[in-house]
């Protein structure tokens, strides 16, 4: 099933036909491999801030978004992939969030297996001796820390991130360009 950026679902589906090396399709008599993949989009954006000496002018990847799943989204596709009905899957769910959150302030860390670990992690002003600090004046903020679960891979030795193994990224430039490759090919009358 094929579904573009403008569908409902969060997820992007899409074919593309890519060079051996990686590259977008930009010549129809190109080698292709044909593949579908759900891709995490991005876009380049160039730094014009002068006062960046270092990066100015120069493009970075910022990461694209289609849009937001919440915890119905959530519920309704954990019913899908599985026997659970959604009422449950989100019951489940919004008893884990308020777990997390209790655990949280008890200063535990929280893990959940494949998933990865949540803590709480604080900011402060440093004082020069114990007697000098006081957690009103000195705390600077507080936040909650999640580190995704991550697996140590046989080859390199390199602990590699569950969540992001295997990423495919595209970049939106290459989607339109794909598209209006795709739409020129549908005026023109095929080869005999």
């Amino acid at each position: 099933m094929e579904r573009d950026i403008t569908g409902n679902e969060s997820a992007v589906f899409r074919t593309f036909e890519v060079t051996e090396e990686g590259k977008p399709l930009s010549t129809l008599n190109s080698k292709t491999i044909n593949f579908t993949t759900m891709s995490h989009l991005y876009k380049l954006v160039q730094n014009n801030n002068e006062h960046m000496t270092e990066a100015y002018q120069k493009w970075y990847a910022r990461p694209v978004y289609t849009g937001t799943i919440d915890l119905d989204g959530i519920a309704e596709r954990i019913q899908r992939n599985s026997t659970a009905k959604k009422s449950d899957a989100k019951a489940v769910l919004t008893e884990m969030v308020e777990v997390i959150t209790d655990a949280l302030q008890a200063s535990q860390r929280v893990h959940i297996n494949g998933f990865g670990t949540f803590k709480i992690g604080i900011s402060s002003k440093g004082v020069s001796s114990v007697k000098d600090f006081s957690i009103l004046e000195n705390l600077k903020g507080v936040r909650v820390l999640f580190q995704p679960e991550a697996t140590v891979d046989s080859g390199t030795h390199k602990r590699v991130r569950n969540m992001i193994n295997g990423i495919v990224f595209q970049n939106t430039a290459d989607l339109a360009n794909a598209a209006e490759i795709e739409e020129r090919g549908k005026d023109e009358e095929p080869e005999p």
